[in-house]
């Protein structure tokens, strides 16, 4: 077939692949000079190439013409360049970050799909068939295998294709099946516990013990992911915290961070057999989770204590490279669950700077986004007051509060009414 000319417009340069239903081509449109991907379905696929032509994604190539000729149907597409996921694999393996960006990526496509009624199954998922472009962009690619829930018949690569597919049972299930497999694959040895759970689900014999949706596997997975981040933003705080201590600082604040981060190592170390440390947090209860969260609070206050016995410049340089390094911290949690316990953090390290403007912004932002929050209110409130603000003004925050939150005896929400209280005595 190279060298052949197609509808007396494209060329066939060279086959780069041989996917469900047939062979692939790169190809050069001599008209217009650009390169397409030109695949050969074979007869009587006609109806599917409409549907093929139909599908509107980014991460799928669109396909922008199919003729026929020779009795065939010729299926022309984007030509992507770059490396499928099954090459990168072989040349070193792909790191977990980008695994499971990738991942995450193709849920939503996977989603799009199941999506279209009736829904879109792609039926031969495989590493093959994911490229990764030259901008690092994942592509999925190769819809001719089957024509989805529509009519279609796809036996799908051994390996990879669910066991009822092969017995002609043809359903979503088959792709988040597929997804698990190929991730198993790709994972290797790097499969840390949760990512083996979630691969477990997918690839579990029966389709009704798999997870049945795949917004359920993204969802699951950005779960992983925020948990990750969070992992490697506290470790990024604690280390800034522990700099501003080695500078001088605080040798008391020092001593908290080294005993901290001492602690959360012995809890989550190494095991002998090398298993590495963001493995064995990823096991981490949710109950950790909170004592991190808290344990940030705690040294948000001895930030605050600290800087109370410190003099002149010293004092000022500490806080600020500390407040520096808190907004660095909120900013990146801007998008996370936590933004307001970062929040609070960063809010109360202004305070202790002395700029209460910036503090202030922070407190006015987090009621927009969290209005019921009593620790949000009680923090603002107990500022006002400390910064010697207008009664009208502390009783309208202490009003819209009593008519906000629910938590009434969360401990700053009744400092600062109870103080407010006195004040109307």
């Amino acid at each position: 077939m190279v060298g052949k000319m197609i509808g007396e417009k494209y060329i066939l340069l060279e086959k780069i692949g041989r996917g469900g239903g047939g062979s692939v081509y790169k190809a050069r449109d001599v008209r217009l000079g650009k390169q397409w991907a030109v695949k050969l379905l074979g007869d009587g696929r006609a109806g599917e190439a409409a549907v093929l032509k139909s599908l509107d994604h980014s991460m799928i190539p669109r396909v922008v013409d199919y003729l026929e000729e020779g009795g065939n149907l010729w299926l022309v597409m984007d030509y992507i360049p770059g490396k499928n996921l099954r090459e990168l694999h072989r040349t070193g393996g792909i790191s977990r970050r980008l695994l499971l960006e990738w991942a995450l990526d193709l849920c939503q496509v996977l989603s799009y799909l199941h999506s279209l009624r009736p829904p879109y199954v792609h039926g031969d998922l495989k590493p093959e068939n994911l490229v990764v472009s030259q901008d690092g962009k994942l592509f999925l690619v190769d819809f001719g295998a089957g024509a989805g829930l529509r009519g279609g018949i796809c036996e799908g690569t051994p390996g990879f294709a669910p066991p009822e597919q092969e017995k002609g049972v043809f359903t979503c299930q088959c792709d988040i099946y597929a997804f698990g497999k190929t991730w198993e694959l790709l994972l290797g040895r790097q499969a840390g516990s949760q990512w083996k759970k979630v691969i477990e689900k997918c690839c579990r014999q029966s389709p009704k013990k798999r997870y049945q949706e795949i917004g359920q596997v993204e969802k699951r997975l950005r779960k992983m992911k925020r948990y990750r981040e969070s992992q490697r933003l506290f470790w990024l705080l604690t280390g800034a915290l522990a700099v501003c201590a080695a500078a001088g600082y605080s040798a008391g604040l020092g001593e908290t961070v080294d005993k901290m981060v001492e602690n959360r190592q012995a809890a989550s170390g190494f095991e002998r057999q090398g298993q590495r440390q963001e493995e064995r947090e990823a096991q981490k209860s949710t109950e950790s989770e909170e004592q991190k969260w808290r344990e940030l609070g705690n040294l948000a206050e001895k930030l605050g204590q600290t800087a109370e016995i410190q003099e002149g410049a010293d004092r000022q340089n500490g806080l600020h490279r500390a407040v520096e390094n808190l907004k660095l911290f909120y900013q990146a949690e801007k998008q996370q669950d936590r933004k307001l316990r970062a929040g609070l953090i960063l809010a109360r390290g202004y305070r202790e700077e002395n700029r209460m403007e910036q503090a202030e912004r922070i407190y006015q932002e987090l009621l927009l986004l969290y209005p019921d929050s009593a620790e949000c209110y009680g923090s603002y409130g107990c500022m006002l007051l400390t910064m010697g603000a207008g009664v009208k003004r502390l009783k309208a925050l202490y009003q819209l509060g009593e008519r906000a939150v629910s938590d009434k005896d969360e401990y700053n929400y009744r400092i600062w009414t109870e103080r407010m209280k006195e004040m109307g005595d």
